[in-house]
């Protein structure tokens, strides 16, 4: 879970009904994969990492919000 003043959200797509969001925020980790809904709140997908810092992106989320591509 990531904590307030620590990300900076890049281009977030939704689901057409509004319910999920993915996309890719800045921590302090790197530059990593999100989603977020109401019940989980906003969590980090994980990322291959190179030099210590983890990079993956969240570009799109299929209508019904089960698949997410990057």
């Amino acid at each position: 879970m990531l904590t307030p003043g620590e990300t900076t959200p890049l281009s977030p797509e939704v689901t057409p009904d509004g319910r999920i969001v993915v996309g890719s925020v800045e921590t302090l980790r790197g530059v990593e994969a999100f989603v977020w809904d109401e019940a989980g709140g906003l969590q980090t997908l994980g990322g291959p990492v190179s030099n210590g810092f983890i990079f993956s992106r969240a570009s799109a989320i299929s209508d019904d919000g089960r698949t997410i591509v990057g």
